[in-house]
């Protein structure tokens, strides 16, 4: 699809506008840091589950993907999303859909009694974050692109390593 239409439409798509959501916890909030917290997103408190969404594309082309989420503090790995579209995973790579957190240092580099320098242990540090789809793989600096007809389709994400928020 490479010689296709990149329209320059931009479709949003909230978080909480999900048609459907299974075999996870899923609720509407307030969700955030202390200094960023957002209404009206979609909550995803469990490792597991499926969520479905109606999008109406208004050209035919090729699109990528961006999510704005908030990474919970559930485990030490990335949030990792499977993607299909109309009940199809388009390719390999939106099987393995990555989303990163952000580790921050807990405390300043120190100085042992023998004089060696001490890396403090990492903590994640919650931020609301907004990222294109990727290669998982890091073979391609673009992001993932998807062929969509005119029309009405289903977007759905499944994972067992989610955790997070969504705008």
């Amino acid at each position: 699809y490479s010689g296709e239409n990149r329209p320059d439409a931009e479709v949003i798509v909230r978080g909480t506008d999900y048609k459907s959501a299974s075999d996870g916890e899923f609720s509407d909030g307030s969700y955030g840091s202390e200094d960023d917290v957002r209404d009206n997103v979609l909550i995803w408190e469990s490792a597991d589950g499926n969520i479905s969404y109606d999008v109406d594309i208004p050209e035919t082309g090729i699109y990528c993907v961006n999510m704005t989420y908030f990474p919970m503090s559930m485990s030490n790995t990335s949030i990792e999303l499977s993607m299909k579209i109309d009940g199809e995973t388009p390719y390999d790579t939106a099987s393995r859909i990555t989303l990163s957190k952000v580790w921050v240092n807990e405390t300043d580099i120190y100085t042992d009694s023998r004089g060696n320098q001490v890396r403090p242990p990492q903590i994640q540090m919650g931020q609301w974050r907004s990222c294109d789809f990727g290669d998982v793989d890091g073979l391609f600096n673009e992001p993932l692109f998807f062929y969509l007809e005119e029309g009405s389709h289903e977007i759905s994400f499944s994972s067992e390593k989610a955790g997070l928020a969504i705008d």
